[in-house]
């Protein structure tokens, strides 16, 4: 294995794009000596929220991030991909996220080199253009191989693409989590003597802020010394500023101004699960949500919806974490009462949790991906943690 390149939208922040730039790191130090390892992000470079570690070529199809990508725009990427492509020779391609992966099948044929595409939601729930739907249909089967996140992603796939060739990659926990910019002093936005429950998320209905509020609304009244900390985008525009908008109204509408922040984004998110009482994932949907293994891996106790897919994977119910039924606002508010009010349970929760270091650990998953790229040549993880900590980060 001599050439490998990873694709993807961009590196703006979020889980896939971490984990593309944490596996061209790890490629880069463990496969054999000689190769070459590149990354090729759809959108230019402005707005990076990552940086790819030494030693990994990044180029750019040279998109701009407010074109919505009409099937004029999208046939000049395929042509600009597989002009590279041809004179790249790569050996494998990694496509993450469904559009690119559906580009990248169709800038790859009659090309020798293997294609691995890999699903980063569940798919049965995240909503993509009834064209990119038909063509991930007809075209996944002729990829070399899948990566889904989870058994049931893996099924969904099976079934609806006609695929055989899935693999079942769970995302890793990256540990000890960087701290990175923007800084984001806890004691800046809450007091001392103030018990926190954090949510971190992209400001999407994904992420289901507005089922959370409204659970929290049920019995922030029993719990005035706890506040409700939502970390995420400080967008001014597009639809992350409309769905904060949303929220701040809801908030307002519940008379919570006082007990619910959203301060924006936080680069040093290990700090903020140091301060927290309790973490909670309100998603409606997931992939393997990266925020609940830092949450688990920092100690905190969790609640989540056991929404598709992720939790239920990662948390067993009442032992390392609580599940709360999907969407359930009452079954929310109800979990969170039980915890917020339980300090012993909280300790108990949270010391379990930390199992989620080992049980994904980089390694372990590291591994995985080296099965499914096909890499044959590569000398082990014992210097994994080291080297890819040297650059890989925001």
């Amino acid at each position: 294995m001599k050439n490998i390149l990873i694709f993807i939208n961009s590196l703006s922040c979020g889980g896939a794009e971490r984990t593309a730039v944490w596996l061209a790191g790890c490629l880069v130090c463990l496969v054999d000596q000689g190769h070459e390892v590149s990354l090729i992000t759809l959108y230019d470079g402005e707005g990076d929220y990552f940086t790819l570690p030494s030693g990994i070529r990044r180029l750019s199809l040279g998109g701009k991030r407010e074109n919505t990508g009409g099937i004029r725009e999208n046939l000049q990427y395929c042509r600009s991909l597989r002009k590279y492509l041809k004179h790249g020779s790569p050996d494998v391609v990694l496509a993450l996220q469904t559009g690119s992966a559906v580009l990248c099948l169709l800038s790859s044929i009659g090309m020798k080199h293997r294609v691995i595409v890999a699903e980063r939601n569940y798919p049965g729930r995240k909503k993509v253009s009834v064209l990119l739907t038909m063509l991930r249909k007809i075209l996944y089967r002729f990829a070399d191989g899948i990566v889904s996140q989870t058994d049931i992603t893996r099924k969904w796939i099976e079934d609806h693409c006609r695929c055989s060739n899935v693999f079942v990659i769970p995302n890793t926990v990256h540990w000890p989590i960087r701290n990175a910019e923007p800084v984001l002093d806890p004691d800046t936005v809450v007091a001392q003597h103030d018990h926190v429950l954090l949510a971190v998320g992209r400001f999407h209905t994904q992420k289901g802020f507005d089922l959370l509020i409204e659970a929290f609304a049920q019995c922030a009244a029993e719990y005035p010394d706890w506040k409700l900390v939502v970390l995420g985008d400080n967008a001014r525009g597009g639809s992350a500023a409309q769905q904060r908008d949303v929220l701040e109204k809801l908030i307002a509408s519940k008379g919570l101004n006082k007990q619910v922040v959203l301060p924006g984004r936080a680069g040093n998110i290990a700090q903020w699960y140091e301060r927290a009482d309790l973490f909670v994932l309100s998603s409606r949907f997931e992939g393997f949500p990266n925020v609940l293994l830092e949450a688990m891996a920092s100690g905190c106790a969790c609640v989540a919806y056991d929404c598709l897919t992720g939790p239920s994977e990662i948390i067993e119910n009442g032992k390392n974490g609580v599940l709360v039924p999907p969407e359930s606002i009452s079954g929310m508010a109800q979990a969170l009462a039980r915890v917020m009010g339980d300090a012993a349970l909280r300790e108990q929760l949270g010391h379990a949790a930390r199992d989620v270091v080992h049980r994904f650990s980089e390694e372990s998953v590291l591994q995985l991906w080296i099965e499914a790229l096909g890499i044959t040549q590569y000398n082990g993880g014992a210097s994994l943690q080291e080297e890819t900590r040297k650059g890989a980060g925001p």
